[in-house]
């Protein structure tokens, strides 16, 4: 009423705070549904002044989401009005966790979109959605993509695989898939993506869609396979090899200091083989010391058995 005591309360809302009972009580230990009609609604606050002055103020109606021990609740105030006097309130409550929950959910999904390429498919790969990252990814519209199977970003080898075939039948049947995938551009252009795809169930359990989320990784998946290809030539003694390929400043200098290094190493070798070539050209003088040392020591003993 008018003086914010409590008239009525449906079976509906005496059913849902019977169900928050536990979480109401927590912040308020005296809180009493059956003694709930008669008492004032200072009852729900810990400092009712905030409240007073507010529906003091009111006019027509006030929105306002609250919480009680960690639960919370979508209030509706209405004021009533009777002969044009205000006559009392009407309160509406609802479960605002759900509503709480679906926000922060949306908040968090747009973003994961701003620094994420998303894609959206059908259980059986059919193009729903993809954000702008992704398209630009792969150097399509949405309009090109929407509609078409997964398999337009997928080399013709590899679409033909019974492992392709498999893939969706899994992501179907609601298994995920996480790992680095080599995809094709509109242009014909490689990149590597790092992603996962995730089978979305619906209310009944049945997989509605796949969402994948994905990075690129072109340039660290390049890297790595020129790094292996320099080790390889460098364990078949090749120290001419060097890493040439073009990548982004934090990579380029592991490119330089591997150059480098393989300079150094050659170097050293390059060293070592010439100091070996004086060995060698030392120990042929040698030899030929020691043949002609030879000679002498015969020459010697034959002029002494002769004397």
């Amino acid at each position: 009423d008018e003086k914010l005591n409590i008239l009525y309360i449906n079976a509906s809302l005496r059913k849902f705070m019977q169900n928050s009972l536990t979480q109401i009580r927590s912040d308020l230990p005296q809180f009493n549904i059956d003694t709930l009609v008669g008492s004032n609604i200072d009852v729900f606050h810990k400092d009712p002044r905030h409240q007073r002055v507010m529906l003091e103020r009111l006019k027509d109606t006030h929105r306002a989401t609250i919480t009680v021990g960690g639960k919370a609740f979508d209030l509706i105030v209405t004021a009533l009005k009777l002969s044009g006097r205000r006559a009392g309130f009407v309160v509406e409550w609802a479960d605002a966790d759900a509503r709480l929950r679906s926000f922060d959910y949306a908040a968090q999904i747009e973003a994961i979109g701003r620094s994420t390429a998303v894609i959206e498919f059908s259980p059986q790969g059919e193009i729903k959605n993809a954000n702008a990252l992704f398209l630009g990814l792969l150097n399509y519209t949405i309009d090109e993509v929407r509609g078409r199977h997964h398999e337009i970003f997928i080399d013709s080898e590899h679409r033909k695989s019974k492992e392709y075939a498999e893939f969706w039948t899994r992501l179907a049947s609601g298994k995920p898939f996480i790992g680095q995938f080599k995809r094709i551009r509109k242009d014909g252009r490689e990149v590597w993506i790092q992603g996962t795809y995730n089978p979305i169930p619906g209310p009944d359990g049945k997989i509605v869609k796949v969402v994948k989320f994905a990075s690129d990784v072109t340039d660290q998946v390049r890297f790595i396979q020129n790094i292996r290809q320099g080790l390889a030539a460098l364990a078949q003694g090749q120290l001419d090899f060097r890493l040439k390929i073009a990548l982004p400043p934090e990579l380029e200098a592991v490119n330089e200091d591997f150059n480098r290094a393989v300079d150094t190493l050659r170097g050293v070798m390059q060293r070592m083989a010439g100091s070996a070539s004086q060995v060698n050209a030392r120990a042929d003088e040698l030899n030929a010391l020691s043949d002609d040392l030879s000679r002498r020591s015969e020459s010697q003993a034959a002029s002494l058995e002769e004397s």
